[in-house]
């Protein structure tokens, strides 16, 4: 294959392979720039398998594309029906969109085999064929297909995918989860969630429902009123605060909702049909816990555990892989750890600011200008992370003359990656956004596009949030340790996954700047010499 394995990688093939053929569930945990998706894709080689990557965000696409192809392996990617259909503004729910009844469905176009930000910006302007059953064709004759979170984790789209008849055989692959991390906040991926707009427009659909003459609705509307007028008084401050009673519908009258909800989303109303009735009715048939989250209400069903695990057990060949993973309890598992020294790092240590929440807002200035003094030390960019994109914007409001990329801005990583060539930013990111891990920021001769990173604040879990304290509560049970110490756990995962976008070559070398005071706390953790580290002032 003309490819130099790393050491790891040649003495850990066996083990892996022995692991997964024998039915368990392999969870592979090296550091950042280690070589996992290659080794992924190799053990997918030597079992005689396809390899399917479900990774978090499309912006990863990239990288599998990349190793891939170092193999020399063929490559499909499949972007959600919101994004890749003609007439779906992006922000559709994939059962608002009912392919059957689109003219396109059948006008299926050759996907070739390239970069995923090619293929998404030919889609988007597509208008005589199918772009999402064009990718779905193309598919079955790739060696390697890359898909995000929900294609495994959502009942509905996996089942669209894997269960259909002429569908594709979970049989063929070798089933890789890419940031597995992720998993300690796998509630989040099966979550319902509506909003008081969700009712009102819900209000809207039972009206049509009702102006049918069929069905008597005025019950139902005195439902929705009492659950607007609950969620109006809700507070809102940004966090989720747990809510034990909600107003519910009684078991009669929730039939009756989702007998109003089917008679609308069965009217013909075209390819796109979206429906906050389907939202709402979702929502009220999920048994679990419900939370206010700034003025709407979540439910986490009770069984989400169970339903990942239900997931996973579609394949019979596994792999679970990270560059931070924890210890997780998975039946029939087997762990192989891989610490591989990659590149050399000078750490600064910024004691002098905090992004604790009592002094976030007086801190601003003062990271204002420890990263303009940051960026005239710089040759080249600069990546700051921050702890949340609020603090994001109270630092860049007191940046002044220095250019600013911000995530999140209408601009794609691929666009980044264009600007940096050109130029020398501030790259302002967020910790645990989709720029933050499983992403590479280097140009074609796999050379970094920065020489400074920056963690402008410690990505400390926020405990006030009734959510994330639920997780961080249930897995100090499961792991047999204190709140505290899982909270720590969460930083320092984070921490990792950052600091990791500095390292993908032993050649690499980056200055790191812990722009915090707490930091002195994790620095044992992260395996570093006080002595050996910098003071920055």
């Amino acid at each position: 294959m003309g490819l130099q394995l790393r050491q790891w990688q040649e003495e850990k093939l066996d083990e892996a392979l022995n692991v997964i053929k024998n039915g368990k569930t392999l969870i592979l945990s090296a550091n950042p720039g280690a070589g996992k998706t290659i080794f992924a894709l190799l053990l997918a080689k030597m079992l005689n398998k396809k390899a399917v990557f479900f990774v978090r965000t499309h912006s990863e696409f990239e990288s599998v594309y990349k190793n891939a192809k170092m193999l020399g392996m063929s490559v499909g990617f499949l972007f959600g029906k919101s994004s890749s259909c003609v007439y779906a503004e992006g922000n559709e729910d994939p059962e608002d969109i009912n392919c059957d009844l689109c003219s396109l469905k059948e006008k299926i176009k050759v996907i070739e085999d390239k970069e995923p930000t090619k293929i998404l910006s030919e889609i988007k302007h597509a208008e005589d064929y199918c772009p999402y059953y064009s990718m779905k064709s193309s598919l079955r004759d790739k060696e390697v297909i890359v898909l995000t979170y929900p294609y495994l984790f959502s009942k509905h789209i996996r089942n669209s995918l894997f269960m259909k008849k002429d569908s594709l055989n979970p049989s063929d692959y070798l089933a890789i989860v890419d940031e597995a991390h992720n998993i300690l906040e796998a509630d989040k991926w099966f979550m319902r969630k509506i909003t008081d707009r969700t009712a009102e427009r819900a209000m809207e659909e039972v009206d049509v429902v009702g102006s049918l003459g069929k069905v008597e609705v005025k019950d139902v509307k005195e439902y929705l009123n009492s659950l607007l007028k609950f969620m109006g008084q809700l507070i809102r401050d940004g966090k989720c605060h747990s809510l034990p009673i909600i107003p519910r519908p009684n078991p009669e009258l929730l039939r009756k909702i989702n007998l109003i909800t089917a008679t609308y989303v069965n009217l013909n109303k075209g390819p796109v049909n979206k429906s906050s009735l389907r939202a709402l009715s979702k929502f009220l048939n999920e048994e679990g816990e419900v939370f206010n989250c700034n003025g709407s209400l979540v439910v986490i069903p009770n069984s989400y555990f169970e339903e990942m695990q239900d997931a996973l057990s579609l394949f019979k060949y596994r792999l679970l892989m990270s560059g931070t993973m924890p210890q997780i309890s998975l039946p029939n598992s087997h762990r192989i750890d891989v610490n591989v020294s990659l590149g050399k790092a000078e750490y600064y240590y910024c004691s002098s600011v905090s992004s604790s929440m009592r002094n976030r807002s007086n801190s601003a200035g003062v990271y204002a200008e420890v990263l303009s003094k940051i960026y005239s030390l710089s040759s080249s960019n600069v990546l700051v992370f921050f702890p949340s994109y609020a603090m994001l914007s109270l630092v860049k409001e007191k940046v002044k003359r220095i250019p600013i990329i911000e995530e999140g801005k209408n601009v794609t990583h691929s666009e980044m990656i264009e600007l940096m060539k050109g130029g020398r930013y501030l790259v302002f990111l967020v910790s645990r956004a989709k720029e933050s891990e499983g992403i590479e920021f280097r140009d074609e001769k796999n050379k970094n596009l920065f020489d400074s990173l920056v963690l402008a604040g410690l990505p400390y879990p926020n405990i006030s949030d009734d959510i994330i304290n639920r997780r961080i509560e249930k897995l100090a049970k499961s792991w047999g340790v204190t709140e505290e110490e899982v909270a720590k756990q969460f930083t320092l995962i984070t921490i990792k996954q950052t600091i990791g976008r500095a390292f993908r070559d032993p050649n690499d070398f980056v200055r790191i700047y812990l722009c915090d005071s707490r930091y002195k706390e994790y620095f044992s953790d992260l395996e570093l010499n006080e002595k050996e580290i910098k003071l920055f002032v």
